[in-house]
């Protein structure tokens, strides 16, 4: 007969190194299959995966430095959804730092009421389960780049979400809110960011000359705050071609 014990363990070992190894909305998929995988695996099979996990952290954080935060995501989620039992936390083996660190967060988690409330939604808005949480999360992001122009955070940011659909919101609400600042310093700082990110190739071309197109159309709503608007507009167009982010035969505001 076939040994099932091991397929279990076998099975949530390989769902979480997938799931360390990709982005929010892959995270979400495996803890809704870790969920409705509980009742196939015989005692506790997941459980030994996630501690088979805890055993292998030293060699994860070689390709994934963040893999103790992600585990720690994973416990917390699993908790939530009675995978695992919450004595987990506190019942598991720890034998390497990485390990450590990782059951501290989830217990950090799992007894804070505030964090509670989120654990449904543990992967953020990148997990695919709501627009409105993309579009906060962006607002977020950019609000916080604007405070503190760092191209490298926004893109690590912008990569988190894992909505490379969403790229042409990306660049409508920066532009909207450069418009909205009405400072030379602002529409510096938007077209550094957008420069970085079309060398990253965060940011498609297609998604970047949308981003403008549909800027471009809000102007007369805009210019009810700011009268400027379209003239900040059409000199934001042309750094942007000057930067080569738009070609150089786009539309003229």
């Amino acid at each position: 007969m076939q040994d099932k014990s091991i397929e279990g363990i076998e099975f949530t070992k390989r769902a979480l190194i997938f799931g360390i190894e990709h982005s929010s909305y892959e995270r979400e998929l495996i803890s809704k299959v870790l969920s409705a995988a509980y009742d196939i695996f015989e005692g506790r099979e997941i459980e030994d995966g996630f501690q088979l996990l805890l055993y292998r952290l030293p060699d994860l954080v070689l390709d994934v430095p963040s893999a103790p935060q992600i585990l720690a995501k994973f416990i917390s989620r699993a908790i939530y959804d009675e995978v695992l039992r919450p004595a987990f936390v506190k019942d598991a083996h720890v034998d390497n730092t990485h390990a450590k660190e990782t059951l501290a967060l989830a217990f950090a988690t799992t007894h804070s009421t505030d964090e509670r409330r989120r654990l449904e939604h543990i992967w953020g808005p990148g997990d695919g389960t709501s627009v409105e949480q993309l579009k906060e999360a962006v607002d977020s992001l950019l609000h916080e780049y604007f405070e503190n122009p760092n191209p490298i955070d926004a893109a690590a940011a912008v990569r988190e979400l894992n909505a490379p659909s969403f790229g042409s919101q990306i660049i409508k609400q920066a532009l909207r809110l450069a418009l909205g600042k009405n400072t030379a310093e602002a529409r510096k700082n938007v077209i550094a960011l957008f420069s970085s990110w079309h060398k990253m190739n965060l940011i498609s071309n297609f998604h970047m000359e949308r981003g403008f197109s549909n800027t471009f159309a809000q102007l007369d709503d805009l210019r009810l705050d700011v009268p400027n608007a379209p003239q900040m507009f059409a000199s934001l167009v042309e750094l942007a071609k000057a930067e080569k982010i738009l070609p150089q035969d786009s539309f003229r505001a």
